[in-house]
């Protein structure tokens, strides 16, 4: 990682003064960063591009902040806790930097969760106003500061499904099914399901039940013409919505993404022996038995999307100056996203911090370790040692396999 914005709770002191710390292992790193208030979603989004990690420092609400701020740009985000639940959130404060140098190795996977995307539908002329608001937890459409319901005319896909007489009506994601929308009685998602929820609030001789939603439907609530009311995106953006606006609501195309410290599991190896298999049918790489893999568990990175392992490296030491990089597979879906430089990076800093000068790969896509920094040579110029399971691929001995380096100038 080159480099990582900090974002944090403007009012919480200890939450600056821990940015500023973090701020200063980084650059002692050799790592850019930069800081932001988690109130300033503008400045935020200005600093966002070319950053590989967000850090935030606060509680939920200050991850539901910058998620909302870095949503269009798919960066990762590790969450420090100095809130009080904390529920998103990875990582303590006292843990914070003991645990940095293993985010900048990216040791860790990358938890994928749905968004929501809401727009306003002026009723007048039906148009969509062209401001967008992205959603971590939920949409709320509720009455404003008098106390009394309001009449929310709720359509699904275009179909009127009833209208809630109400305390308001929550569009909640499988993040935000533990928040406001448990509280009014909606029911708890599995955290990476798309699915997402329609929960009343406190509804009037109306249609009291949640409603689980499928990941395509679109809904729209429109406030009565007799009424006010307020739209709140994730509790922190509130909009006046007067009688007869419609806000439209639909899952987003993007995903926030928060990445996890972990490191490979026994419980992978079955995965992982797929994932590697899979790719090696195809004459991509070498097969691996599961036996081989047990073995060499304390190699292995991944990567994993919910239970499921997406991708997977290791970095098996072969003398005290040599390592390999090998079984870099990275499922067809999770392609291009950046997921394999994160792992190459990966095994680099371990190697360095054992203190071995090179890394090598043997591989069919020399492009891609070029663009992470290792540079071509002849096998020849290998050791023997390296080619001890060469005996197990089905070209052997004609191998056609390109071999690359990376020098990491450790000194004795």
């Amino acid at each position: 990682m080159n480099r990582v914005g900090i974002v944090y709770h403007p009012l919480n002191k200890n939450a600056k003064s821990l940015a500023k710390k973090l701020a200063g292992f980084l650059c002692s790193s050799g790592v850019k960063s930069w800081l932001s208030s988690a109130w300033e979603g503008d400045e935020v989004r200005e600093k966002i591009n070319g950053s590989d990690l967000i850090l935030t420092i606060g509680g939920d609400g200050t991850i539901l902040r910058a998620a909302q701020a870095v949503a269009p740009h798919s960066v990762p985000i590790t969450g420090i806790n100095l809130g009080r639940l904390g529920f998103l959130t990875e990582l303590t404060a006292d843990e914070a930097i003991e645990k940095m140098p293993a985010l900048l190795a990216g040791k860790g996977w990358l938890d994928e969760r749905a968004m929501l995307e809401a727009e306003i539908v002026t009723a007048e002329e039906g148009k969509r106003n062209a401001q967008q608001f992205f959603a971590l937890n939920d949409v709320v459409v509720a009455r404003g500061e008098i106390a009394r319901i309001v009449d929310v005319e709720t359509s699904i896909d275009g179909e009127l499904l009833t209208t809630y007489k109400a305390d308001g009506v929550i569009v909640a994601t499988a993040t935000g099914s533990t928040g406001y929308s448990l509280s009014a009685g909606g029911p708890v998602l599995h955290p990476q399901t798309d699915d997402f929820l329609l929960v009343p609030i406190l509804p009037y001789l109306s249609l009291r039940h949640p409603i689980v939603l499928p990941p395509k439907t679109v809904v729209e609530l429109k406030v009565g013409n007799l009424h006010k009311a307020v739209l709140s995106i994730d509790g922190h953006i509130s909009l006046p919505l007067a009688g007869g606006i419609s806000v439209a609501i639909k899952r987003s195309s993007v995903k926030a993404r928060f990445l996890r410290v972990e490191k490979a599991k026994i419980s992978d190896a079955k995965q992982m022996h797929r994932l590697i298999n899979h790719f090696a049918d195809k004459g991509e790489m070498l097969a691996r038995p599961l036996s081989e893999i047990y073995e060499n568990i304390r190699d292995y990175y991944v990567v994993r999307q919910g239970e499921q392992v997406a991708a997977c490296i290791a970095l098996h030491i072969n003398w005290e100056d040599l390592a390999e990089v090998k079984s870099l597979a990275v499922t067809e879906a999770c392609q291009k996203q950046g997921i394999g430089e994160l792992l190459v990076d990966a095994c680099l800093r371990e190697a360095e911090e054992l203190g071995i000068a090179t890394v090598f790969c043997l591989t069919y896509t020399a492009s891609f370790f070029e663009k992470c920094g290792f540079s071509l040579v002849d096998k020849s110029e290998l050791p023997h040692k390296v080619w001890g399971e060469c005996y197990r691929c089905p070209k052997f001995p004609n191998c056609d396999e390109l071999a690359l380096v990376y020098g990491l100038g450790v000194k004795d």
